[in-house]
C-alpha cells in the first residue's frame, strides 16, 4: 500500500500544479490619438483559485509594422506583477498610421505560461509621424460662401513630405489689424489635413497677404497666404 499511494501521489503533483490567468483591467478598446499618449494596458494575472499572483513577468509586444504603439524606442517592453497581481505597460505613443492594434501579452511564473491580446485604435494619425517636412496649400474659396456674422472662410491643407494629410497639425495665422496690434487666429487640422479660419473682413481691409504657421510632433511649416481681396 505504502509503494501504491507514493507512486499515487507522483503521478498527481505535476497534474495539480496551479495554473496562471491574464485578465487586462485597462487599455483595452482604447482609441489612441495622435500626439497624445495611449492608454497603457494593465493586466491583472491570478491563479487558478483566483488569487492574485506576484512576480509574474509580462511582456508587451505591439506589432513591428503598420499601425502600432512604441514603448519608448521599442515595440516589446516587460513589467512584473505586484502583490495584487498587477502589471502595467510603460507608456506608449501611437506609430504606424490609422488603424487596428494589436498588442500580444505574454505571461510567465514558474515555468507556467499564458497569453492575451489588447487590442486598440490609432486615429486622426498623420502618415509617416510628420518626421519629415510640412506644406500649407490654400484651397481655393467661394465669394458666396460666408462664415457666421458675415466672417470670410478660409481653410487650409497640411501636408507632409509625400503629400499626405497631416492631422492634428496646429495652424495659425496672425494679422495685424493695425500698426500698434497683433492677432493671432487658431486652428487644427482635421483627418483630411484641412484648417479652417473664419476671419472679420474689417480687418483684412488692404490686406494681401498673411502669414500661416503649422506645427505637429516638432515639425513646423510657415508660408504667407494670398487673400482675395475682391471676395471682400
Amino acid at each position: 500500500m505504502r509503494a501504491t499511494f507514493a507512486i499515487a501521489l507522483c503521478l498527481a503533483g505535476p497534474a495539480s500544479a496551479a495554473g496562471i490567468h491574464i485578465e487586462t483591467t485597462a487599455g483595452s478598446g482604447f482609441n489612441n490619438r495622435v500626439g497624445v499618449r495611449t492608454q497603457s494596458p494593465v493586466v491583472r494575472v491570478t491563479d487558478d483559485a483566483g488569487k492574485p499572483v506576484s512576480g509574474a513577468v509580462v511582456i508587451f509586444t505591439a506589432p513591428a509594422t503598420g499601425p502600432s504603439v512604441e514603448f519608448g524606442n521599442a515595440f516589446t517592453a516587460q513589467a512584473v506583477t505586484d502583490e495584487s497581481g498587477t502589471a502595467i505597460a510603460p507608456s506608449a505613443r501611437p506609430v504606424g498610421g490609422d488603424g487596428p492594434v494589436s498588442i500580444a501579452i505574454m505571461v510567465e511564473k514558474d515555468g507556467s505560461v499564458t497569453n492575451g491580446l489588447v487590442s486598440q485604435m490609432n486615429l486622426g494619425f498623420s502618415p509617416t509621424d510628420v518626421s519629415g517636412d510640412m506644406e500649407i496649400s490654400v484651397l481655393p474659396e467661394s465669394k458666396q460662401e460666408r462664415g457666421s456674422a458675415g466672417k470670410r472662410i478660409l481653410r487650409m491643407r497640411v501636408t507632409d513630405a509625400h503629400g499626405r494629410a497631416v492631422a492634428g497639425a496646429k495652424v495659425s495665422i496672425t494679422l495685424y489689424p493695425n500698426k500698434n496690434s497683433v492677432e493671432e487666429i487658431m486652428s487644427e487640422s482635421r483627418s483630411d489635413g484641412i484648417a479652417e479660419f473664419q476671419m472679420d473682413p474689417k480687418k483684412l481691409k488692404g490686406v494681401s497677404e498673411v502669414p500661416a504657421r503649422a506645427s505637429v510632433n516638432d515639425v513646423t511649416a510657415t508660408r504667407f497666404v494670398h487673400v482675395d481681396t475682391a471676395s471682400q
